[in-house]
């Protein structure tokens, strides 16, 4: 039987992390306590505040967002509005040609 390596890069995301940028003042203190380094400061953008804003992605440094909810607990200035637990998991599809596909309303959890 042959057995199947898992590496980082295959984990599945357990949520979807929603951030407005808008809110954001680029402190990183939801970047530093990610335990699975998903969230970023978005270099390429300025907020209407002037600072690069936070941004999540599926995948991060140490892996797959396992959803558990420290980013929204120390986010100071309530910029992350909603962590949207997935009823399947979706992979971030980093080798698919159209990137991460963004679930339907009717696939997150109530």
């Amino acid at each position: 039987m042959e057995e199947k390596n898992t590496t980082k890069n295959e984990e599945r995301t357990k949520a979807i992390v929603e951030i407005t940028g808008d809110k954001c003042k680029g402190c990183v203190i939801c970047v530093v306590v990610c335990p699975q380094g998903c969230l970023e400061l978005d270099q390429s953008v300025y907020n209407a505040k002037g600072f690069h804003p936070a941004r999540f992605t599926c995948q991060g440094r140490k892996g797959a967002c396992t959803a558990c909810g420290i980013c929204y607990m120390v986010y100071p200035d309530y910029a992350i509005t909603a962590i949207k637990k997935l009823k399947k998991d979706f992979g971030f599809l980093s080798n698919h040609p159209e990137g991460r596909k963004e679930p339907s309303k009717e696939e997150y959890h109530g």
